[in-house]
């Protein structure tokens, strides 16, 4: 069983890489990807990240974006979207069909380790949008798991809106 505390991803600290992209375009709207992943990147050098293949990785970048944009991430006054998978693909990315299918997993069987998580999303991937998922866990799903241990994300939205295909 997972019991938090964990946040060390990419030898950073993951909340505080996603709080700073956060802290950085919150006065945007409407929030771009362009932005986001500008965002991100500065973030990951300013928390002392070296590698510049770890700070433009688009899997973990992409599934933040899509908690945040869907209003998952606490603390940040974002309405919470009730979207379907095929928007969230079509729109966002796979990552974040990902990253979706991860914390709804985890609020069913939190006791859930990483490689187990990943085995459902793949099924539920493949089951609900009727599409190959990749074929191992590159980050998104990692994100949204830390994430939800640390209890970085909202337990249920409240409001949702937005249902559409």
């Amino acid at each position: 069983m997972y019991r938090g505390q964990d946040l060390i991803y990419l030898n950073l600290n993951l909340w505080e890489w996603v709080k700073g992209t956060i802290d950085k375009i919150c006065l945007a709207e409407p929030i771009t990807i362009s932005e986001w992943n500008g965002a991100w990147e500065r973030t990951y050098f300013e928390l002392g990240g070296k590698k510049r293949s770890s700070g433009t990785k688009g899997c973990p970048k992409k599934a933040a974006y899509t908690l945040y944009y869907l209003g998952r991430i606490t603390g940040t006054n974002r309405p919470c979207l009730d979207w379907s998978y095929q928007k969230i693909k079509n729109e966002l990315s796979k990552n974040g069909v990902y990253a979706i299918l991860a914390v709804e997993l985890l609020k069913k069987d939190p006791d859930l380790n990483l490689h187990d998580l990943w085995l459902r999303i793949k099924e539920k991937y493949k089951t609900e949008l009727n599409d190959e998922p990749a074929e191992s866990n590159q980050g998104g799903s990692t994100v949204a798991f830390k994430l939800f241990h640390n209890k970085k994300l909202i337990s249920q939205c409240q409001l949702k809106t937005d249902k559409s295909q």
